[in-house]
């Protein structure tokens, strides 16, 4: 993977919202705490949503993807401001849900002018039926 995403020469590239996982505070070691300076979550990611989001935007205008895809669906109202910053008007967004199963949907964010964002359950968790993998590549490959 660290050479696919990597590579400066790859058609994609993979990034995290929050790079520190953080289910509970209570799991992080004295390292997570120096390099986060904080022990509140919610702290984590407002610091995340103030310096790591404003690359995410920089980098979503200098490449210009036509399609982003991203995995969970918690963060909603994260992606769009990593991805697509203050540039949309949340009136003139739209959005459609494919359900590719019984438990599994994707839900497909529109905004004029700026990058489909594909909020698709996890994979190996949720999404792992090669069905709704194939269903997946497909409902992507219409964008690109």
């Amino acid at each position: 993977m660290k050479n696919h995403y990597c590579n400066f020469d790859s058609n994609e590239f993979k990034l995290n919202l929050f790079p520190l996982p953080c289910k509970n505070m209570n799991t992080w070691t004295e390292e997570h705490v120096e390099l986060t300076k904080t022990k509140i979550k919610y702290h984590y990611q407002t610091h995340c949503s103030i310096t790591r989001f404003k690359l995410f935007n920089a980098l979503v205008k200098e490449f210009q993807p036509k399609v982003i895809v991203c995995f969970g669906p918690k963060y909603v109202e994260e992606y769009k401001m990593a991805f697509w910053g203050d540039t949309y008007n949340e009136s003139e967004c739209t959005e459609e849900r494919v359900f590719l199963g019984i438990k599994n949907e994707l839900r497909i964010l529109k905004a004029n002018g700026l990058p489909v964002l594909v909020l698709a359950p996890f994979l190996g968790r949720n999404l792992v039926a090669n069905v709704e993998l194939n269903k997946v590549g497909e409902i992507i490959k219409t964008y690109l």
